[in-house]
This record gives C-alpha cells, structure tokens and sequence, in this order.
C-alpha cells in the first residue's frame, strides 16, 4: 500500500498527472476490496479528476468502472446507478464496446438488487447484443457471466447459474484469486436455496482466499453465510 502512496506522491510531485492517475486508479480499486471506502473514493475521485485534466477520454473509462463497483459494494445503490451510467455514456462516445458491455451488466446488477427482474433481462439482452465471440476470458465476458449467473439465479434457474459460475471459477482460477473467491461464494450462496453441504463448502473455500487477501467485506459476507446455514442444519 505505502508503495502506491509514495508513487503517486512522486508523480504528482514531477507532474506527470496521467501516471498519478493510473496510481490512484489501481490504488483505489484495491481499497475497495479490502473495504477502505473513504480511501477508495478519494483515489478513485482524484483519478477520475486528473484524466478529465488531461483529456484522457479513454483512460477516464477505468476510474468510472471502479466507482460504480465500490458503491455497489458498499451498498450506494444511487451513486453505483449514476457512475455505470456515466461509464456507459463515455464509453459509446469512445467507441469501446467492451466498456459498454461492462456498463449494461452493471445497470442490470443494479436492477437485481433493486428487485427489477425485466429491466435486468432487459439489460442482458443489451449487452449480449454487443459482446463479440472471443477465445479466452475477458472483462467484459467475465461481467456478463457472473450478471447471467445472477439473473439465473433470480430467476429460479438454480443449475444454470451454478454451471455458469463453474465455467468462471475455472477461468479465473489462475487470473485472480479474489474474483475466484468471490465466484466461489456467489456459487455457495446459489447452492444454498438447494445443497446445504454443497453450500458451505464452496463458501470455506472463499472465506479462506479472502481472509488470506484480507478482503474484510467479503470475508465478513462468507462468515454470515455459514452462519445462516449452521444455524439452518
């Protein structure tokens, strides 16, 4: 962490606003998962700031993506509403799809949450009206995966979203462990409507990667989950 400070400190100090950017950007990502959310604003806040300053137009798309992510995490459903929506917009002003992608299924995490099951169908139709067929496993893939796996969920289609989430633990395994833990609780908390003891052993696999990443919101996620479905058996 002291690395991030002292960089961005460094390039702010030479002004060099675009690699201070590409910093605080990548420093304020990491604060949202470890539950640092006034820390993570201020970085991603500050950001978004320098490239606007810069005319860093598609730079500007990576700030904005992680905003909508920490308000969503922190439960601002308002304020992650109005940042994938600005990411949306620059993100068809700019020409990147991919973005675009990323912003729709967002919109459609939101309306999931809001209980807006169609306008989140809606949304899926978007995005997959946009992503191209790629080899591999991109951002904007993995976005829409985890948003299918969702919407499976909701909508009572249990093994499609657990064969979905199986498809991306598999993916990300090598990638990001803390994406794979959170796939691997989103898996416990879809297998919990049907296999207890398939529950909790997905989510002891996740609660021990992010008690190792120290991603304390999550770890706390998978805590109250076991304990529900202690408390269930």
């Amino acid at each position: 962490m002291r690395e991030f400070h002292e960089a961005a400190a460094a390039f702010d100090e030479i002004g060099h606003p675009a690699s201070e950017a590409s910093v605080r950007n990548n420093l304020g990502a990491l604060l949202t998962r470890i539950g640092d959310w006034k820390g993570a604003e201020e970085n991603l806040l500050e950001a978004a700031r320098l490239f606007q300053r810069t005319d860093a137009t598609v730079q500007l798309l990576h700030p904005l993506q992680n905003l909508a992510e920490l308000y969503q995490a922190k439960g601002d459903l308002d304020a992650a509403w109005e940042r994938w929506q600005q990411l949306l917009e620059s993100a068809r002003e700019t020409g990147y799809w991919n973005a675009e992608v990323i912003a729709l299924c967002g919109l459609g995490m939101v309306r999931l949450e809001r209980g807006d099951l169609e306008g989140a169908r809606a949304e899926m139709k978007r995005a997959r009206k946009i992503i191209h067929d790629e080899a591999g496993w991109s951002e904007c893939q993995e976005a829409c995966q985890l948003f299918a796996a969702r919407l499976a969920a909701a909508e009572g289609d249990v093994l499609g979203a657990l064969s979905v989430l199986e498809r991306a633990a598999e993916a990300l395994v090598e990638r990001d462990r803390y994406l794979w833990a959170t796939v691997r609780l989103l898996a416990g908390e879809t297998s919990s409507i049907q296999d207890a003891s398939r529950a909790v052993a997905m989510t002891k696999e996740a609660l021990s990667t992010f008690e190792e990443l120290g991603a304390e919101p999550m770890r706390k996620r998978c805590a109250d989950l076991l304990a529900r479905l202690e408390e269930a058996q």
